[in-house]
């Protein structure tokens, strides 16, 4: 969750880190359920 809040520091700096920490915000959950 943290690497939602420092998106805008992240995003100026590098693109590909903000699509890279939204894509594992984003996966992480799925994955979690699957497991569980």
């Amino acid at each position: 969750m943290f690497c939602v809040s420092d998106y805008t520091i992240k995003y100026k700096n590098n693109l590909n880190v903000v699509y890279s920490c939204k894509y594992h915000v984003i996966w992480c959950p799925k994955y979690r359920r699957s497991v569980l």
